[in-house]
């Protein structure tokens, strides 16, 4: 068995993607089957408070975050498929994004033999 097989923060950053995967799919197909591709009534329901226009906001700028961690991270490591993280965070989930991100992450670490993550 590899370190990578043996990383526990692989095993949690995994299960946290497709927890954060779950959370968000299962309720939004559950919209789209009542309401259909309905991108009016989405912006709607997700501006017609204060609430959700915080939190869809604190979305964005959370996949910013997401977005700007890979961008800055890619000289540091190589890791691979870096452009599926900014699909899912972009498509999917910020969440799900950013946990996968670290998954892949976790492993090009270790494939690097490196037990810290990277600096600035």
């Amino acid at each position: 068995m590899s370190s990578i097989d043996r990383s526990p923060a692989r095993g949690v950053y995994l299960t946290i993607a497709l927890v954060g995967l779950a959370i968000v799919v299962v309720p939004l197909l559950a919209w789209l089957s009542a309401n259909g591709l309905d991108v009016q009534l989405a912006l709607d329901e997700l501006t017609a408070t204060g609430m959700t226009l915080a939190a869809f906001l604190d979305l964005i700028g959370a996949a910013v975050a997401v977005l700007a961690l890979v961008w800055f991270e890619r000289r540091d490591l190589e890791v691979p498929h870096l452009w599926l993280p900014v699909l899912v965070t972009c498509t999917i989930s910020v969440g799900f994004g950013l946990a996968f991100y670290l998954f892949l992450r976790e492993g090009a670490r270790l494939r690097l033999g490196s037990s810290t993550p990277p600096t600035g």
